[in-house]
């Protein structure tokens, strides 16, 4: 009869053969990104600078308008931003007055050119000098031209659409993922400067202020460039004029063809270095972008080390024939059969 064998307790062994979890790796940490775009926070503090002058100045009893014809070219032509202070004292020869005339809504900026009796005044366009019709009683004055800046009319034409669509902007900007945050960046900050240029149209523009026909069927009208670049002005039967500047006035000379048809077109006027900075500005957005990918295909990324985790200890080997593991039961042997 073979005994018993009474089961030890099992002890947790710290031998390095006991059988252990391994440890959960820790993953690297992703590397953090600039959160805010340059060129996002360049465009708000504009528009943040311009708006809070342009309320202080109203604050201070100022008021701000654009030129929008081409009356007072050269001096104020179209896109100039004007700055307005109230009026104190009479008006004198050569004030540049806003005003409404009498009967009307509308708001004009016209030169004083005769004062009489009573403090009224007559006015007059600086581009052809003619004498308003219109008589302006002070009660009529808006205010005293004090200073202006040349084309930033347009920017602040623009600037209420602008501030709307940078607003959507950085709330959609919420929705891009982050490796995409960049090229987004790039393509709003792209469309903030080209929506309003394709919607004001400022580059090339012409306006013709007067006309008059000569006998013979001859036309002669008075263009003025009312765009920021320079032009290059084309009439019916007569030669080309180009290298127009901003704000001049031309007196041009058509010839009708077609019966009383006169045309006039309007092209840009460029030397070849204008065209070559035309040119670098308008590409400068994809520049950037190609510039910002070969940057980071070329750079070498920096070492990162992973943590150093120590090697799961393996399993135990399976224990020996004829030995019985720790605990468990004996298992009976068969009975020896005799010898014959």
């Amino acid at each position: 009869m073979i005994p018993a064998v009474q089961a030890a307790p099992v002890a947790v062994s710290s031998s390095p053969w006991a059988p252990t979890r391994p440890p959960r790796p820790h993953p690297l940490p992703a590397p953090q990104g600039p959160t805010r775009s340059i060129l996002l926070v360049v465009v708000g503090v504009l528009v943040a600078a311009a708006v809070l002058a342009s309320v202080g100045w109203r604050l201070a009893g100022g008021a701000l308008f654009t030129i929008a014809t081409p009356s007072m070219c050269p001096d104020l032509c179209v896109g100039t931003l004007v700055l307005d202070q109230p009026l104190t004292g009479p008006v004198h020869v050569g004030d540049v007055v806003t005003f409404r005339p009498p009967g009307s809504t509308t708001v004009f900026t016209h030169r004083v050119v005769r004062v009489l009796p009573g403090g009224a005044f007559k006015t007059a366009g600086d581009a052809l000098g003619r004498v308003d019709p219109w008589t302006v009683s002070p009660g009529d004055v808006v205010g005293r031209v004090v200073d202006n800046v040349r084309d930033l009319g347009w920017l602040w034409r623009g600037l209420p659409w602008v501030a709307a669509a940078l607003a959507c902007i950085l709330v959609a900007r919420r929705s891009v993922a982050a490796r995409f945050r960049s090229q987004f960046d790039l393509l709003a900050v792209t469309a903030l400067a080209v929506v309003p240029a394709l919607v004001m149209r400022p580059f090339v523009r012409a306006a013709v202020v007067a006309w008059e026909q000569r006998p013979g069927g001859s036309v002669v009208m008075w263009v003025v460039n009312t765009g920021l670049f320079p032009a290059q002005y084309r009439v019916t039967g007569a030669p080309d004029v180009t290298g127009v500047v901003p704000g001049q006035v031309l007196k041009l000379t058509g010839v009708p063809t077609r019966g009383t048809l006169v045309s006039l077109g309007d092209h840009v006027s460029f030397t070849p270095w204008q065209w070559a900075m035309f040119a670098l500005v308008v590409l400068l957005p994809m520049l950037v972008l190609v510039g910002r990918v070969l940057w980071h295909r070329l750079r070498r990324p920096p070492l990162r080390l992973a943590p150093v985790l120590p090697a799961p200890a393996p399993f135990p080997p399976p224990p020996a024939p004829g030995w019985a593991a720790p605990g468990a039961r004996p298992r009976p042997q068969p009975p020896a059969r005799p010898l014959r």
